[in-house]
């Protein structure tokens, strides 16, 4: 069965088979990748030739002008960290204070100031917590990357290059730990088998189990726009 490259699966979609195409084509618009072929064509073909361009379309992605809400953050407004969502006001000025580093004065800020703010506070919270979770599970695979890189990503969530580096998405720390868990554990494990075969998924699932998976994948697919669209 044919699969979309793992650096492609938080990237939406849409494939339009025409009887009068000849070629394929892809275009990259709002965030979205439309992909034109001949209805001749079939799904492993298609999944193949956009896996080639796999890197040409993380480029154009990236360069889209996310969306994002018309309004400022106010006490009212919901943020999720940690996979939990709730109203900047329902947070104690504590956890705002030592957890988010955010004050007062975040809520007299402009969004774009206040989006650059909170992609920092991601920034800060993964260079503390990130290399934890993937040290414990280097330990449990046997598998040791040799770089982590960590940044924020619009259009995946890890990667693993052939040269050992692991790269995770900052913007995963607004995503449950266990969604964070399965990312560190699916990219070591490319480490091993770059690739998606049927080897690559079980040294996985020595550590995640199936059902776990599939609900980290299915959180990803359902909530991971609202952590994309932090971007201003």
């Amino acid at each position: 069965m044919a699969h979309l490259h793992a650096s492609l699966e938080s990237i939406s979609f849409l494939f339009k088979p025409s009887s009068r195409r000849k070629t394929l084509a892809i275009k990259v618009k709002y965030e979205q990748v439309v992909v034109a072929f001949p209805s001749s064509a079939t799904q492993q073909e298609v999944y193949h030739w956009v896996n080639k361009h796999r890197d040409w379309i993380l480029k154009h992605v990236d360069s889209q002008p996310s969306l994002q809400q018309s309004k400022p953050y106010t006490l009212e407004s919901e943020l999720r960290w940690r996979g939990k969502r709730t109203s900047f006001n329902q947070l104690h000025c504590t956890v705002l204070g030592e957890c988010l580093g955010l004050d007062e004065a975040f809520f007299e800020q402009p969004l774009p100031q206040q989006k650059q703010r909170l992609l920092a506070v991601c920034a800060q919270y993964a260079s503390k917590r990130f290399p934890l979770r993937l040290a414990v599970y280097e330990e449990k695979l046997g598998l040791y990357s040799k770089k982590l890189k960590l940044r924020p990503y619009k259009s995946r969530w890890g990667s693993c290059r052939s040269s050992g580096e692991v790269a995770l998405n900052t913007l995963l720390a607004m995503a449950p730990d266990s969604v964070l868990d399965y990312v560190v554990v699916h990219e070591l494990c490319h480490l091993k088998h770059p690739n998606h075969s049927f080897h690559f998924w079980h040294e996985v699932e020595r550590i995640i189990p199936t059902d776990a998976i599939h609900v980290a994948k299915q959180w990803l697919n359902e909530h991971g726009n609202e952590l994309i669209h932090l971007y201003r």
